[in-house]
């Protein structure tokens, strides 16, 4: 190139294809740009996409080019491409990851379904895969993952059928019949299932568990009750789902709140129940359960083990317990402050969130 009368030297921004360039001012063995889509190439490493086509022209970004190129967070996924990244692969954003969640630009799983919806990569209910304890430790598995009642962000841990027999019972320290707990969220008639909770041990003590009666087993109307550990108390699910109301102790590290779907809370802010050798817990006025039955004479049997550690079933039918001093049982539910007649054989489903619930859940 000549300028003023005098030749000079090739440069990247003089408008000419020279030096080592493979097109005018980008391209080759040069400081010069790489080159942008349908200019000139010898090789991938001339080109802005990464991509030299068969013609010797830059190729546009594509989702399929084995390369990471364009708006892919990597390799061909994520970004706008259609498909999403694996575990361990880079991310920008929850959505760009097969696992619907983006932790340090990486994708990961999730230890719970609130942290999949505060991440924004699942708004939606249905089935994703969890890790409570983080990679190295148990492995994933998948749940149901309720996204919008109570703000959302549920586990779906355990359901009973109402026709399921008093001699079907147990704590929430096994796996039971687990698959269906990928199927939505109502119990069929006879269902006894449950993840084991120590499962969900790798939350600590940041967990609120939600446990549901459908009271008119036609899911018209459900009584809820809210547990979750008091500040600074350490209780581990586990604890919780193998001993959780046999020592006394227990209440005073749980809080609870509980709720009608018609005639809204019973109480708003969160409580300590209070513990009666005789009944178990027991608030004046809302007798409330736990996460499975419990019987006023707080004996053993049925649905109480010989030590009277509430289990998950259903009692025979009998007069139910809704103050003390009267016999019977009532899963998940509250008193009658919200006025339906309560009756044995009711579905109850039960969900845990890995987060402390505030406020109002």
């Amino acid at each position: 190139m000549c300028t003023n009368g005098a030749c000079v030297a090739p440069a990247c921004n003089d408008g000419v294809k020279n030096g080592g360039e493979t097109d005018r001012d980008c391209g080759g063995f040069t400081s010069c740009p790489r080159c942008g889509t349908g200019l000139g190439c010898g090789i991938p490493g001339d080109c802005s996409s990464g991509v030299c086509g068969v013609t010797n022209a830059c190729a546009a970004p594509a989702c399929n080019d084995g390369v990471k190129n364009g708006t892919e967070t990597a390799m061909d996924c994520g970004g706008t491409c259609p498909s999403t990244c694996g575990l361990g692969q880079a991310c920008l954003v929850s959505s760009d990851c097969t696992s619907r969640f983006c932790g340090s630009l990486t994708c990961a799983t999730a230890k719970g379904c609130n942290q999949l919806l505060s991440s924004g990569g699942a708004p939606d209910s249905g089935v994703y895969s969890i890790d409570p304890d983080g990679a190295g430790g148990n492995g994933p598995f998948d749940v149901w993952c309720d996204m919008s009642l109570h703000h959302g962000g549920w586990a779906l841990f355990g359901k009973l059928g109402e026709s399921t027999p008093s001699t079907a019972k147990g704590a929430f320290d096994a796996d039971r019949t687990v698959a269906s707990l990928t199927v939505g969220a109502v119990p069929s008639s006879t269902e006894f299932s449950t993840w084991n909770l120590s499962r969900f041990d790798g939350l600590g003590s940041a967990w609120t568990i939600r446990t549901a009666t459908d009271a008119a087993n036609d899911q018209s109307h459900f009584q809820y009750t809210f547990y979750r550990p008091a500040a600074a108390a350490t209780v581990l699910p586990s604890t919780a789902g193998s001993n959780w109301v046999a020592s006394p102790t227990m209440p005073a590290n749980l809080l609870y709140l509980v709720m009608s779907s018609t005639s809204g809370l019973a109480n708003t802010t969160w409580l300590t129940p209070t513990y009666q050798p005789a009944v178990g817990w027991e608030v004046v006025g809302v007798s409330i359960a736990t996460l499975g039955y419990r019987r006023g004479d707080f004996g053993g049997g049925q649905c109480l083990d010989a030590a009277g550690q509430t289990q998950l079933c259903h009692a025979p039918s009998g007069a139910i317990q809704n103050q003390s001093g009267l016999t019977g049982t009532f899963t998940s539910a509250f008193g009658d402050a919200d006025g339906v007649a309560h009756a044995h054989g009711r579905k109850g489903t039960y969900w845990i969130k890995d987060a402390n619930a505030g406020g109002t859940p």
